[in-house]
């Protein structure tokens, strides 16, 4: 079986660029007194995308068994709103067992589309690419991109070849929630946004419209939110101290003793997020910067879009919804929009 191209458009090393981050970040917070918060980024090594990927088959991580409930049902409908001659960008795609049910969609409608699926991870691209049966498709070309959201969004601009044709920006797993509220307009803002002119003053082409399928989770049951990001098997917490790890091997030494920190997940009802924290278990220091017991430094965020925060989504970020297909409790469903403009 023939394997898929990865294609490298990091701008720099994501570990180079990771580890300045993380210095800077240790060091502002022990000069401010302020809460550090981690780069999400650090979740996201190729062990921590493997671990993820043991949390997306745990029961109680609701996400991913709605998310695949709705592409089974509704994929036929999803494959066809996506323009023929197309280019499909999946930003962190991670596994593709999601994604496969509508690229398998797409192939039953002769639709020729160029499928992208872009990853920090050179070799969970090539493992998960590899699981993609390419050589039995006749209209999906696929390939892998190594770099960043901002690596991806650059290479969307600057590529006239792609500003020609219709694009499509997927976000499964309400990837979305992972931003705070005004940063999440911001960020669908920088990708419908590429509609303008590109940096050399080239336009669009007719077809050239940029739209977003977004996976968003509008749960706001506190018990079933906290269930499934703090699972009784500890696949989640697992995942999250894993960033400690990663973030060891960034720094090249062990600043961090992960023997010394746990995690810990909060649901917050007023403003309808669920955060999880490393927690120190004991007092503790890393990278001269002193933690006492019971101190927290922010991981990772988990903001709900119920029906009227996607309204304020959306109004933020000038788009508007163009489609949407839903869970029957319409707490989980994948939107399609586009600027408003």
């Amino acid at each position: 079986m023939s394997s898929a191209q990865i294609i490298d458009i990091r701008e720099e090393a994501v570990d180079t660029c990771l580890r300045e981050i993380l210095q800077d970040t240790l060091k502002s917070s022990a000069s401010n007194g302020h809460m550090i918060s981690m780069p999400t980024l650090l979740l996201w090594d190729q062990k921590g995308l493997q671990k993820f990927e043991d949390v997306t088959h745990t029961p109680e991580y609701y996400l991913t068994n709605d998310e695949i409930h709705i592409l089974e049902e509704y994929s036929s409908d999803i494959a066809g709103i996506i323009e023929p001659n197309s280019i499909l960008v999946e930003l962190g795609s991670g596994n593709l067992r999601k994604t496969k049910i509508l690229l398998d969609a797409l192939e039953s409608q002769e639709k020729d589309v160029e499928y992208y699926a872009l990853d920090v991870s050179k070799l969970e691209l090539e493992r998960t690419l590899a699981q993609v049966p390419i050589d039995t498709y006749r209209h999906i070309r696929c390939w892998g991109l190594l770099g960043t959201y901002d690596d991806g969004r650059r290479h969307l601009l600057e590529n006239p070849a792609w500003r020609e044709k219709k694009s499509y920006i997927l976000s499964l797993g309400s990837t979305i929630g992972s931003f705070d509220r005004n940063d999440a307009a911001e960020f669908m803002k920088s990708f419908t946004s590429l509609n303008d002119d590109g940096e050399d003053g080239t336009k669009p082409g007719a077809s050239g419209k940029v739209s977003m399928i977004l996976g968003v989770d509008g749960c706001k049951n506190g018990d079933r939110v906290f269930r499934a990001y703090n699972d009784p098997v500890g696949n989640n917490h697992k995942f999250i101290k894993n960033g400690l790890s990663h973030g060891n091997n960034i720094l090249g030494h062990e600043a961090f003793r992960e023997d010394d920190w746990t995690i810990k997940g909060e649901w917050d009802d007023h403003s309808g997020t669920h955060t999880q924290f490393f927690v120190t278990t004991t007092d503790t220091t890393a990278e001269q910067h002193d933690f006492a017991e019971g101190d927290k430094m922010l991981a990772v965020k988990s903001v709900k879009y119920d029906e009227q925060d996607r309204e304020t989504l959306y109004d933020a970020a000038a788009v508007e919804e163009k489609a949407a297909w839903q869970t029957k409790d319409k707490t989980y469903g994948i939107y399609v929009v586009e600027d408003e403009n």
